[in-house]
């Protein structure tokens, strides 16, 4: 007898797992991911290449319009026959997204304006080093898609294209790639 509750209650779990999430009015959304990034620096053309990891907060205000705030850890690297230079970024933005379909799978579009604190350091090939910190605005456009996992958790897969302004060096221009997990609050 038991053993026949069983067969019907593994069923019904599998099944409400399934449930899609209820992303609405109200709704908020804690996201921690990360990925690869693409840095183009502006006065010497060259592209850098290294990794993002990223966290997010956003609240629904009204369906489908998410509004909040993420920060972001940007970390490249570009070699070539003059030295080697490591150039690190910490933006933290404001975020704006717009979410198209229903259910489990959504796509959104995303604008972003922001501040971010930058540094950078370089290695000659001839033994010269040296090091410097800047700051300034950023903003970006980016769009994604989501898929829902369970009611409580989804995953979210980004791409961004950031512009990063410096106020004393070279300036960048950084496409980013993150897979984030969510958790959904509310509702």
């Amino acid at each position: 007898m038991k053993c026949r509750y069983l067969l019907w209650l593994i069923p019904a779990l599998l099944v409400s797992f399934q449930a899609t999430a209820q992303l609405g009015t109200g709704t908020s959304i804690i996201q921690a991911g990360g990925g690869w990034s693409s840095v183009i620096v502006e006065s010497t053309a060259e592209t850098a290449n290294g990794y993002i990891i990223n966290g997010l907060y956003e609240t629904w205000l009204v369906s489908p319009v998410g509004i909040g705030g993420s920060v972001h850890y940007l970390r490249v690297r570009d070699q070539n026959d003059n030295g080697t230079g490591t150039f690190t970024s910490l933006p933290i933005y404001l975020n704006a997204k717009y979410y198209f379909g229903k259910d489990k799978f959504r796509v959104f579009v995303m604008g972003t304006v922001g501040f971010q604190f930058s540094w950078r350091n370089l290695e000659g090939t001839s033994g010269n080093s040296g090091s410097d910190h800047d700051s300034g605005i950023t903003a970006g456009i980016g769009t994604g898609l989501v898929y829902t996992i369970s009611p409580k958790i989804l995953l979210n897969l980004n791409y961004s294209l950031y512009w990063i302004n410096n106020k004393y060096y070279s300036n960048g221009l950084a496409n980013t790639v993150s897979l984030n997990m969510g958790y959904i609050l509310g509702n």
